[in-house]
């Protein structure tokens, strides 16, 4: 479990081999064309994978104006359909004021989206303005926890604990927690002992081009130079 910008499995031991499972996050720009974003986002997805290498999931961020776009999860299952990928190592990511603030066509256009298969994810969670009782309207299979949570974690226990009550809330609903903006091995092990199933962050991996992450995902696999990837 990990992000071309590096995500992980928060776990020391067993992190650095467990690499293989990236995700390779594309950007999802707020205007242009919808759906030169699926196919191209579903193209890259199933053009970098060594065949050898275990499955790996294409994240996409979306944007308040693309939830509120009329068939945009028509055109997403288009792309899908057409690059033969499977639609659940797809994961679309939305901020939580993005959610609020497109509620109504944009909760519609998420349902649409899970109907699919993708997953769906909250990202920077816990520097937005929903309440709580939100997480229960949307179909959120993950919550990424931002990176203000993450960065003095190894010394403030005020940061741990935010961050144990938010790993205990994802379970109790069912979800995901990945931690942000991970840096260093001692926060990988402050995150693992505190139950944080994934993480990202540049301890693991460099934001990389496109064309470096295949080989990139091989050396991984194979266990070469997998606890710092470059």
């Amino acid at each position: 479990m990990a992000e071309s910008s590096g995500t992980q499995p928060a776990q020391p031991s067993t992190a650095a081999a467990n690499l293989a499972r990236a995700v390779v996050r594309a950007s999802a720009p707020s205007t242009g064309s919808t759906t030169r974003l699926g196919r191209n986002s579903a193209a890259v997805w199933q053009a970098l994978q060594p065949i050898d290498a275990p499955p790996m999931t294409v994240s996409v961020n979306l944007s308040g104006r693309q939830l509120t776009t009329p068939g945009f999860a028509v055109e997403v299952g288009a792309a899908i359909a057409r690059s033969g990928a499977d639609a659940s190592h797809l994961c679309f990511e939305v901020t939580e004021n993005t959610l609020l603030d497109a509620a109504g066509s944009g909760v519609a256009t998420l349902e649409r989206l899970k109907e699919l298969g993708v997953r769906l994810a909250i990202d920077d969670f816990g520097t937005g303005y929903s309440s709580l009782g939100h997480l229960k309207r949307f179909p959120i299979d993950l919550l990424k926890v931002d990176r203000s949570f993450v960065c003095d974690i190894a010394d403030d226990d005020e940061d741990a604990s935010i961050v144990a009550a938010v790993v205990g809330l994802a379970r109790s609903l069912g979800m995901g927690v990945l931690a942000e903006g991970v840096e260093s091995a001692r926060q990988a092990e402050v995150l693992a002992d505190l139950g944080c199933e994934l993480a990202q962050g540049f301890h693991f991996a460099r934001p990389a081009p496109a064309e470096s992450v295949t080989d990139l995902l091989r050396r991984w696999t194979a266990g070469v130079g997998a606890e710092r990837p470059g």
